[in-house]
């Protein structure tokens, strides 16, 4: 028989409709489990015999398609998912300087708005923008340390208070 997790070389192949193969461990194995080799078996007491270039190709295919895989996750996370990090204070005392927002970016691309209550992130139209980067310049003129961040990059936080329909 074979032992399971060895590694075999065929030395021999033999028969005809019955076909057998004499096989022999590749690398010495530990005193015990030694015996008089090669041996002769039926090729179906193997799970399946691979030469080492089908090994070596099954294995690459595997690592490709596993690298593949996590490259298409990262895709989808990506676009359906965010992280944030809150910069200022102006949410207190629901959302604190620096804390980390998960962002779900799906709803907005459904274009289904956000029910009352909900934070949402937005990009400020340019005329805030032009506000924002004043703003950032004078505290850096003033020795204070203004976002380092251009503004059309900056998102806004801020709480849904009324939706459609609200009087």
């Amino acid at each position: 028989g074979l032992y399971p997790g060895v590694d075999y070389v065929v030395v021999q192949r033999a028969g005809g409709r019955k076909m057998l193969l004499s096989v022999k461990p590749t690398y010495p194995l530990i005193a015990r489990l030694e015996r008089e080799w090669p041996v002769v078996v039926d090729p179906t007491v193997a799970p399946r015999w691979m030469d080492p270039l089908a090994y070596n190709v099954l294995t690459a295919c595997f690592a490709v398609g596993a690298a593949l895989g996590g490259l298409l996750l990262a895709l989808l996370l990506s676009t359906t998912l965010t992280l944030s990090v809150v910069p200022s204070s102006s949410m207190e005392p629901a959302v604190m300087p620096s804390d980390v927002l998960l962002v779900e970016k799906v709803r907005p691309r459904l274009g289904r708005t956000a029910p009352r209550g909900s934070l949402v992130l937005f990009s400020p139209p340019p005329a805030l923008q032009h506000i924002v980067r004043e703003r950032a310049a004078e505290i850096r003129a003033n020795g204070g340390s203004g976002s380092a961040a251009p503004a059309e990059r900056l998102l806004f936080v801020k709480r849904v208070v009324a939706v459609a329909g609200d009087s």
